[in-house]
């Protein structure tokens, strides 16, 4: 904290700095900033924090714990262009199973400084540190996994926490023999044995793209550094500019954002399963702008035209959404598949908004409109550009003379201009494609369509276009037992789009003597979208899903005092209607697959009509303050329930202990129709030491 040490020593520096300038020059600054007025204060934590599964599930999303590994699958493959062409045999992913104890263990830190420079100006910064001690036991390597090249995987090697990278277009494989930087094919065949190949592709990919959204973001495999905070404030009566990187936070709901629109989420800590009450405190990505917001004062307009309003606008340097990396424990993208993150394609770009709150008599009132890059962004096919130059994996007791001569030419060249590539960490069976469809909201039947139809190498390696689900999954098959395995490689695109926003808020009376319905804050929010795009389920690489969607919220807010000796409790119960897609932003289409069900055309989904959830939270502080429970709980109505009950002591104005858990699953109907089922492995217990300074 400051000292009046500290202040005689900074204002002692101001007042020798306006001294040396112009007595003109030193009047205008005066004017603009006001008076030197130089001060300091800081404070902070350190905290560690640490989540134990109480389950034996799996992150199924992970290479560890796909839910095929130790499993024996049938295969029944057939050629659609070559009908003589087809086996049955058997499979066993070659990747060993989990046994996961930690799902996180973390040590973070973080610092805030308030400098004063004038009466009119400060400096906020916010240092954030966190590592990880690595101690998982679900640790996948792919060295250790037969014939896994993964070429095209990035950061293939170990898991990698907080180092996230996009794609930047360079070249995966650059030699001797390819001076203009080209990508796969030839290029990559022409040095070398394939097993140095593969190797030195290992090597490469990790360089492929460029680090991190923001350029306050220092990270490696187990730590990130960042600077979440770094602005200037300035304040002259009812003005406030603040320009520098920064975090918007345009709403207060617990699980929903509607009118929170300007800044994406960071998911790589602890996904969406931190502390409910501390709503996106922690997960809003910071970003470059300027916000401006004025409180037009009572009485100074005609009519007293918005008198008591606030308007607040932004204009901010677009970063999306960063989902958690492939294998580590809160990854929700199946590892089977490469993501190539188009970011760098945008990165110049601004998203803009401005937001009004004010009184219309007994009502407050928020409007709210932006222009942006939705965050989240979609996903394609692309093509993969790897060619290793490897023959097929033929399956056991099955002759290479066998196979056709097209395939006999190598497999893994033909596909470098497909989405796949050739992997035994891949996909291995039409039973495990169709299954994982179905875990992702996607549709296996019209996916491999959209991989052949869209892509040369796909059609030279002899696929063709399926007219029924059995005719798919059999030529699926087929791809699996010549190649041993293909992985998916998929991109991720942005588009521009608008939102519109209208909030209300009003304070129901209710009758005195009840206390359940006395001072109730009543309020609603909704927001429209028109040509929103999301992924399409075929992940079709010219045809996103582009549909309006409007999103409807009703909040009631109340305090609650049961007791003299305890404090007020506070309670709050939400609803959000979603017209298109879930709160992951993924269309409501690729709803509804049964991969259990005996037909192959019942394994497709048939989608449902729009997203519905309740969620309902309580604060109940003890005599003292030193006690607290909390309590929250989020359900889909079409079956999916996530509950939270925490425990909070803080003994002392430093020390906080915490405990929390989240338990996860689908009480009712199928968990191919509900969102929560996406993240039902993550049952755990969440334990937090702090120590604030």
């Amino acid at each position: 904290m400051k000292t009046r040490t500290q202040r005689l020593w900074v204002t002692l520096a101001a007042a020798s700095a306006a001294l040396a300038l112009p007595a003109a020059q030193a009047d205008l600054v005066e004017s603009v900033l006001g008076q030197p007025d130089f001060s300091f204060s800081y404070g902070g934590f350190i905290r560690n924090e640490n989540a134990v599964s109480i389950t034996s599930d799996e992150n199924p999303y992970n290479q560890r714990g796909n839910i095929f590994n130790g499993k024996t699958v049938k295969r029944s493959g057939q050629s659609l262009l070559l009908p003589a062409l087809g086996f049955n045999d058997e499979v066993e992913r070659v990747v060993e199973p989990a046994d996961t104890t930690f799902n996180m263990q973390m040590i973070r830190g973080e610092l805030n400084a308030n400098v004063g420079l004038f009466t009119n100006l400060r400096l906020n910064v916010k240092v954030r540190a966190v590592g990880d001690p690595d101690i998982y036991d679900d640790q996948f390597d792919i060295d250790d996994v037969p014939f896994a090249d993964a070429a095209g995987t990035l950061n293939n090697d170990d898991p990698n926490f907080y180092e996230y990278r996009y794609d930047s277009g360079k070249a995966l494989f650059p030699s001797a023999d390819s001076p203009d930087g080209g990508r796969g094919g030839e290029r990559f065949a022409a040095y070398g044995s394939a097993e140095d190949q593969a190797v030195e592709a290992r090597e490469l990919a990790k360089l492929e793209g460029e680090e991190g959204s923001s350029p306050l973001e220092w990270a490696g495999e187990d730590y990130m550094v960042d600077v979440p905070q770094f602005y200037l404030d300035y304040q002259t009566g009812p003005l406030l500019i603040r320009a520098g990187n920064q975090q918007i936070a345009w709403g207060d709901l617990l699980f929903f954002r509607i009118l929170d629109v300007p800044n994406g989420l960071d998911l790589r800590r602890h996904s969406v399963l931190d502390f409910v009450s501390e709503e996106f405190s922690d997960k809003r990505i910071p970003s470059l702008g300027v916000r401006t917001s004025y409180l037009v004062p009572r009485d100074s307009m005609p009519f007293n035209l918005l008198g008591g309003w606030e308007i607040d606008s932004y204009a901010q340097r677009f970063r999306p959404t960063i989902y958690s990396n492939p294998n580590t424990p809160y990854n929700v993208i199946p590892s089977q598949f490469t993501v190539h993150d188009q970011f760098k394609q945008y990165d110049d770009e601004f998203n803009y908004g401005i937001r009004l709150r004010g009184p219309v008599g007994p009502v407050d009132l928020t409007l709210m409109a932006n222009r942006r890059y939705n965050h989240f962004g979609f996903f394609q096919w692309t093509d993969s550009d790897v060619s290793q130059g490897l023959q097929p994996q033929a399956p056991s007791g099955v002759g290479i003379n066998v196979l056709s001569a097209p395939l006999a030419g190598g497999l893994g060249d033909q596909l470098a201009d497909s989405p796949f590539e050739v992997d035994t960490t891949g996909v291995v069976s039409a039973k495990e494609f169709y299954n994982y469809g179905a875990l992702a909201r996607l549709n296996h039947f019209t996916g491999l369509n959209a991989a052949i139809d869209n892509f040369r190498g796909s059609y030279d390696a002899t696929a063709r276009e399926a007219s029924t689900p059995a005719e798919q999954e059999a030529q699926e098959d087929l791809f699996f037992q010549l190649s041993g395995g293909l992985r998916g490689h998929i991109q991720r695109e942005y588009a521009r789009e608008n939102n519109f926003g209208l909030g209300m808020s009003y304070r129901i009376e209710g009758p005195t003597d009840s206390i359940l319905f006395d001072q109730i804050n009543a309020s609603i929010e909704a927001k429209y979208t028109p040509d929103r795009h999301y992924t399409p389920t075929d992940l079709d690489p010219f045809n996103p899903i582009v549909e309006d969607e409007y999103e409807i919220g009703l909040v009631f807010q109340k305090f609650v005092r049961y007791s003299q000796s305890f404090p007020a409790a506070f309670a709050v119960l939400q609803y959000l209607h979603r017209s298109e897609s879930d709160i992951f932003n993924r269309h409501l289409s690729g709803y509804g697959a049964d991969p259990n069900a005996d037909e192959p055309e019942d394994r497709l989904p048939d989608g449902i009509s729009s997203a519905n959830y309740v969620a309902f939270a309580f604060q109940q502080p003890f005599p003292g303050r030193i006690w607290r429970i909390d309590f929250a709980a989020l359900y889909d109505v079409q079956g999916g329930l996530l509950v939270q009950p925490a425990l909070r002591w803080k003994p002392s104005g430093s020390w906080t202990f915490q405990v929390f858990a989240n338990f996860i699953g689908t009480v009712h109907g199928s968990k191919y129709d509900n969102t929560l089922s996406t993240v039902d492995f993550a049952d755990e217990i969440t334990t937090r030491v702090e120590y604030q300074f």
